[in-house]
């Protein structure tokens, strides 16, 4: 049998913990006791919280999941009630795992007929992890085959590689090494396209195990180096112990003990060092290994060190102890004894599908057989392992198992088959062994010396270089010295010569310039003349420039009056505006305890606030339309027109339908189709739906965010999706925020014009962050005194600046 090659320990995966705290489940078991409607949402949050105490008490989680179901019968919600079935199977996962199936499925038919894709995907999840943990491999690769088609056709890269990870995990335990190397190469081309590092690395160890086991070592190697490099990027302490376990099994493949027993008591001190009874067992048992080789009695210890450290959570771990304990007692002819631990782990391994394990110890009795003379009995024991092995394309394997049977035949004298064994034993030990394999696998672990080596040879190159072009550079200095004080002298003479021809040639150029200038003193006399001839037709335009002069007065006057008219016409309509807004009394009667700061920048304002009261329903909004002035005030009064006809007809009080449907009445109204050059008006707002009797908010926004500071001084800032009420691009139904107020919470609509006003020292924005500080410095004080603190803040921001836009704040208590 091959040299016990223990890489299945190298895999560190950190399960993480998908539940929810309790303080999670508390929260949303308060927002239940509020939501008093039978609707969908209250199914939903059945079904969350039952979710999220699975882990700790299943029987909290059938109990909230029937009552969800009930719920989704009453209501027809097919989904709600998919989930909830789904859950009840959750139940029974730890005690009755073909009750749980039996639930999985049904969930899952009820979602295939519904084409509820997320249901679907959950189900097959469910019933794969079920069927694995019963060794029903073939059903839950047929279930995770399906995931992988559907998260395919939704082009969700990556849940596909999720799903290709698990199925390869899958493969790899029962010995499908060709689909497993062929699922974790998609998940490695996924991971690189997305640019996820961390991913890389830890598949390309994954696929350096798969090819040590089929001792493949080149490429075992070059895949643990490659994942090796990456990590070292990312700063990946724990990948440094997979690395020195890898490098140190590749070395034991190899005979090489001492190399192998350094790398793997470099991982021991590791594990120590960090407390990690995990990464312990797994290097415990690697040292024990490297010393069974050697015949060294140590190994014995190191294996029970082993299964303590492990504690038996790792099965795999217990069923390698087994066999190299039983390897023990082999070495020392202890039959019985090793016989013993290898019943034990062929039990386990067939119980839990390691086909490769039971490849090894099928082997390891067939050789206690042999010692024991019963050749027949071990002939049949090591050919069933060679059935395996060949099965599995386990290389090393076979070569053991081939040199096995040649000696079961040798004793049993018949040499015929003996010579065929060993002649296929050296063959495969040829083609693992070879001198090109060895080399390769050298080279690829000193590569990195050797580049270190040679960039150190090269800059020492590189420095003899560089001396040896100062000391040219330095003759060329001199010889070039020498030439240049030659070329200076040669240039003096030559100025010398040519000042003399410059001197001579300005005495003749000075005699013709004396000739032109009383020329040009002729040509001046003339131009006099003309200039006089000019003054008299100036002082004629100067006669027409004063008539055109009164005539603009008299258009200034005409302009003012039509000024005065304008200006008239815009107090007008800001009366109109004013008018449209809430009234103190009913902002009072309805809001309570609130203030509203209101600064257009213009005369009327593109900023506008609203509310209304629809029974228990209170309605709430601010909103910034496009543009500020006239062309802003038109759209806030086309807003608040919507909002009565929407809220106040219509009964509409959902948060988010409220802004949908108010989207739609903006673009009927100015006929928007998304056209180039088409002017997108529409608006910004924050709009907030509550609940009087439930003390329960809805939220929705359109850029603006919703800004709540808690009775516990705690600031809580919800963002609106990123598109405006009018057409966009990519037109999604706006999101609806459910949120449980508590009495003394204050909450805040705000505009962009407060934090975006230039001012302060520098004359930067305000911004958002100083302004939410202000918020929760402020809650406390009463409403009144706020907007004063608010109104005065933002002056002293913008001094004598100008105001940018429109500001609009408006603050309520609950």
């Amino acid at each position: 049998m091959n040299k016990r090659i223990t890489l299945l320990l190298l895999s560190i995966i950190v399960v993480g913990n998908i539940y929810a705290q309790s303080a999670k489940v508390d929260s949303l078991e308060n927002i239940l006791k509020f939501h008093k409607t039978e609707d969908t949402v209250r199914v939903n949050l059945l079904n969350k919280i039952a979710y999220y105490v699975y882990k700790d008490d299943s029987v909290r989680t059938g109990s909230y999941a029937i009552q969800a179901g009930e719920l989704a019968d009453k209501l027809g919600f097919l989904e709600g009630k998919v989930e909830s079935i789904r859950l009840v199977g959750l139940t029974y996962y730890k005690s009755d795992k073909l009750k749980a199936i039996e639930y999985f499925q049904k969930a899952l038919r009820n979602a295939e007929e519904i084409k509820y894709t997320q249901g679907i995907t959950r189900c097959l999840n469910n019933l794969g992890i079920c069927y694995k943990q019963l060794g029903d491999n073939s059903k839950a690769i047929e279930c995770y085959q399906k995931g992988i088609k559907i998260f395919e056709a939704l082009g969700n890269k990556i849940e596909t590689a999720n799903w290709l990870q698990s199925l390869a995990m899958i493969d790899r335990a029962i010995g499908n090494y060709d689909e497993a190397i062929a699922g974790l190469n998609k998940v490695l081309k996924i991971s690189e396209e997305l640019g996820e590092k961390s991913d890389v690395a830890n598949t390309l160890n994954t696929l350096g195990v798969i090819y040590a086991y089929r001792a493949n070592y080149p490429l075992a190697l070059d895949h643990f180096q490659r994942a090796m490099k990456i990590k070292e990027e990312l700063n990946d302490g724990s990948f440094v112990f997979t690395g020195l376990i890898n490098v140190g099994n590749i070395y034991l493949s190899l005979s090489d003990y001492p190399n192998a027993l350094e790398h793997f008591k470099k991982a021991q001190k590791m594990a120590e060092a960090q407390k990690n009874s995990k990464w312990l067992a797994n290097a415990l048992a690697n040292v024990g290994y490297t010393y069974l080789q050697t015949n060294d009695s140590q190994a014995l210890e190191y294996f029970q060190k082993s299964l303590i450290a492990n504690d038996g959570k790792d099965k795999l771990v217990v069923i390698n102890l087994q066999i190299y304990s039983g390897d023990y007692y082999l070495q020392r002819s202890d039959y019985k004894e090793a016989m013993a631990y290898y019943t034990k782990a062929i039990k386990l391994a067939e119980e839990l599908g390691k086909q490769r394990s039971v490849c090894e110890v099928l082997s390891k009795i067939g050789t206690v057989y042999m010692k024991q003379k019963e050749y027949p009995t071990a002939l049949d024991y090591t050919q069933k392992s060679l059935a395996i092995a060949v099965d599995l394309k386990l290389l090393d394997a076979q070569k053991d198992i081939r040199n096995q049977l040649s000696e079961i035949y040798a004793a049993t004298n018949d040499y015929k088959n003996a010579f065929a064994n060993y002649k296929r034993y050296k063959e495969l030990k040829d083609s693992i062994f070879n001198e090109s394999n060895i080399k390769k696998i050298t080279g690829l672990e000193y590569t990195y010396k050797f580049e270190k080596e040679k960039q150190a040879i090269e800059l020492e190159q590189q420095k003899k270089d560089v001396i040896q072009v100062a000391e040219k550079k330095q003759q060329g200095i001199i010889m070039f010295s020498f030439i240049g004080a030659f070329l200076l002298v040669s240039l003096l003479a030559i100025f010398v010569y040519r000042s003399y021809r410059i001197k001579r040639q300005s005495n003749i150029l000075l005699t013709q310039q004396k000739q032109e200038i009383e020329a040009k003193n002729e040509d001046l006399v003339q131009l006099n003349e003309e200039i006089s001839a000019q003054r008299e037709e100036i002082s004629s335009q100067r006669d027409e420039i004063e008539a055109q002069r009164d005539l603009v007065v008299l258009q200034k006057d005409h302009i003012q009056a039509q000024k005065e008219k304008i200006t008239d016409s815009i107090d007008y309509a800001q009366h109109i505006q004013q008018a449209l807004l809430p009234s103190t009394a009913y902002a009072t009667a309805n809001l309570g305890e609130h203030f509203i700061l209101f600064k257009p920048k213009d005369v009327v304002s593109g900023d506008f606030y609203w509310c209304t009261r629809i029974n228990e329903y209170l309605i709430v909004t601010v909103a910034d339309c496009t543009g500020h002035g006239v062309p802003g005030a038109f759209m806030s009064m086309l807003g608040i027109s919507f909002l009565n006809e929407i809220v106040g007809k219509r009964g509409v009080v959902r948060a988010s339908e409220i802004l949908d449907e108010l989207r739609k009445s903006v673009i009927d109204a100015l006929q928007q189709k998304w056209q180039t050059g088409e002017q997108k008006d529409g608006m910004d707002m924050a709009l907030i739906v509550i609940n009087t009797q439930t003390a329960q908010l809805q939220y929705a926004g359109a850029q603006n965010p919703l800004y709540m500071v808690t009775a516990g001084n705690e600031l809580r800032a919800i963002k609106g999706d990123n598109q405006t009420v009018a057409i966009n691009n990519e037109m999604k139904p706006f999101t609806n925020h459910e949120i449980a107020l508590s009495k003394g919470d204050c909450i805040y609509l705000a505009t962009d014009g407060y934090h975006d006003q230039f001012g302060g020292p520098a004359n930067k924005k305000f911004k958002g962050k100083q302004m939410k500080d202000l918020f929760v410095s402020i809650s406390e004080k009463p409403m009144a005194e706020q907007r004063e603190i608010l109104h005065n803040a933002f002056e002293s921001w913008r001094g004598s600046g100008e105001q940018i836009d429109d500001v609009t704040i408006l603050g309520m208590r609950v």
